[in-house]
């Protein structure tokens, strides 16, 4: 009974595991078993009928990025049936523009947001709150990429803490230092952007794996 098709993002939260598809539908699985789900095992993102962008896990809490709104949805334990349920006080009028972009980091998830008043922008959830990192420069770079292919990751060093967001369409990488508060474009010898994908580390050496050949 898994879903035919779903949206970038998996979470697991106690024992369970969440997935979404493009209709802002949240599927459970069962208990401990990730093999097996429950055709009774769903509930929707239904706060805006706009479309599932994304599906994260902040803290101790299942997010649904939709295209203009978010939902927040904690565990009950509640059996039969999906044991999620939203929290209404804290939805948001706040979409993520991009699923690529979203990165957790710590106990915050930053990501390209948008609104239909003031367009997109990067943001920070501080709670349920989102606060916005990005300046006017980075914003009107956000507007103009058609966000055809997007990536995004983490990366600590030095003592700092720095999301890395690629717009392959622009040929730009944008990084966000989280301990300075500012933004710097990150270069590569193979092109404008910076070619990579993901990060990870044995606290000794800094290990990034190139987009497109692994």
């Amino acid at each position: 009974n898994y879903p035919a098709t779903t949206v970038p993002g998996i979470v697991n939260l106690n024992s369970t595991v969440y997935v979404m598809d493009t209709a802002g539908v949240v599927y459970g699985s069962a208990l401990q078993d990730p093999t097996k789900w429950n055709s009774l095992d769903f509930l929707t993102a239904e706060y805006e009928a706009d479309a599932g962008v994304r599906i994260a896990k902040l803290q101790n809490y299942v997010v649904a990025l939709k295209e203009n709104t978010t939902q927040f949805f904690n565990d009950t334990g509640a059996f039969p049936g999906i044991s999620l349920r939203p929290i209404s006080n804290a939805n948001l009028r706040i979409g993520c523009a991009s699923a690529g972009s979203v990165v957790a980091m710590d106990n915050t998830l930053v990501y390209m947001a948008q609104t239909f008043q003031a367009g997109r922008s990067i943001v920070m959830l501080s709670g349920f709150n989102p606060v916005k990192i990005s300046n006017p420069y980075v914003d009107r770079l956000l507007n103009a990429d058609s966000l055809s292919t997007v990536y995004a990751y983490s990366l600590k060093a030095h003592g700092h803490d720095f999301y890395v967001l690629t717009l392959v369409n622009t040929d730009k990488t944008l990084v966000y230092d989280l301990v300075e508060k500012e933004w710097h474009t990150m270069t590569s010898a193979f092109g404008v952007h910076f070619a990579c994908n993901n990060y990870a580390t044995d606290n000794e050496t800094a290990f990034l794996q190139h987009e497109s050949n692994g």
